[in-house]
């Protein structure tokens, strides 16, 4: 089973390698999607909703502790609340992940839900598998899979264009562009004299391409 959780410091490539990592997440884990939507009761108590297009990832995870790692104190400090680093998006476990070279094929527009693709190698996706595209830093959920036909479902809609031939990442080398939610705080927990253990962290899924990655 691949360890998950935030990435060492700089705009590295994610390779799913462990010792990528500065710090792990532990359970209790909750990947929550937060959609805004605006809801009005009529006088007869019917409820009307209507959606919005944006939509983000947040994470609410607890840190492994450790003994005599400063990683987590130095990632936590440096990066406050307001500059962007890379977390290595959890998966569910036990879903069927493969090492596949996956590729966008064919050209699809801002909107698009319903993507094609081929494989280089054998694998497919799953359903409930969290996927991102090379060029661009937004995570996507994979609804459903048409291996006959090699076509997915995502959710939420493309936020971008994506380019035929474009790499997917999968499984283990998704990475989540993030930055600590304000009441997340910054620094170290001691128990026990020599354990380390940060506790509970929120972290927010940050939409802006422009951040730079620290």
């Amino acid at each position: 089973m691949p360890l998950f959780g935030i990435l060492k410091g700089g705009d590295v490539e994610n390779t799913g390698l462990d010792s990528e990592l500065s710090a792990v997440f532990s359970t209790p884990l909750t990947i929550t999607s937060n959609q805004p939507v605006l809801a009005a009761d009529t006088l007869s108590l019917r409820r009307k909703t209507m959606g919005q297009r944006a939509q983000r990832w947040e994470i609410v995870a607890s840190i492994c502790p450790t003994v005599g790692s400063n990683e987590y104190l130095l990632h936590s400090v440096f990066h406050g609340h307001e500059k962007t680093f890379q977390v290595r998006m959890p998966q569910i476990p036990k879903l069927p992940y493969s090492n596949a070279l996956l590729y966008v094929s064919g050209e699809y527009v801002k909107g698009n839900t319903v993507l094609q693709y081929y494989s280089e190698t054998t694998g497919d996706l799953v359903a409930g598998e969290f996927i991102c595209f090379v060029d661009t830093r937004k995570v996507y959920l994979v609804l459903s899979v048409d291996i006959i036909n090699q076509e997915i479902e995502i959710f939420p809609p493309l936020i971008t264009d994506i380019n035929s031939d474009e790499p997917i990442k999968h499984g283990d080398m998704v990475t989540l562009y993030a930055k600590f939610e304000t009441s997340t705080g910054l620094g170290m927990t001691f128990i026990d004299g020599l354990l380390m253990d940060p506790g509970t962290i929120t972290i927010l899924e940050d939409l802006n391409e422009q951040s730079e990655i620290l």
